[in-house]
């Protein structure tokens, strides 16, 4: 399991970046939905990374459907968390530096992936 702790920390940051650029951007926004909608490619790749890192520690015949809920859910809960935190803290950035930070943090979570792909692939953790 020690090859997911910077996998969490690394989307935890990639998390709540991009929410907080969110809220910022969607507080002004005709439809904030529209920039709420933005944080699905970084969710699509944070349960994808989970599934990822979970499937090399479960070992079971029911391996697909675990890995699934877990890094389903645990998609869900730091979704939920960092747009708690980042809400609680309120809105701290300009609206042209949420734009990057979004930016920044959609193609920070790709990287992300990649490092979830090639470790589950067996690369040794560094």
């Amino acid at each position: 399991m020690l090859h997911f702790a910077p996998l969490a920390v690394y989307f935890g940051l990639a998390i709540y970046a991009a929410t907080s650029s969110v809220i910022v951007l969607a507080a002004e926004a005709e439809l904030p939905w529209a920039w709420w909608a933005l944080l699905f490619p970084l969710a699509v790749a944070h349960a994808a990374s989970g599934f990822l890192a979970f499937w090399k520690d479960v070992r079971s015949h029911h391996e697909p459907l675990i890995c699934g809920v877990l890094s389903g859910v645990t998609t869900v809960l730091a979704v939920a968390v960092a747009a708690w935190i980042a809400q609680r803290i309120g809105l701290w950035m300009p609206r042209n530096v949420a734009v990057i930070v979004l930016a920044a943090a959609s193609l920070a979570s790709l990287l992300g992936f990649a490092l979830a792909v090639k470790r589950w692939h067996g690369e040794p953790d560094t």
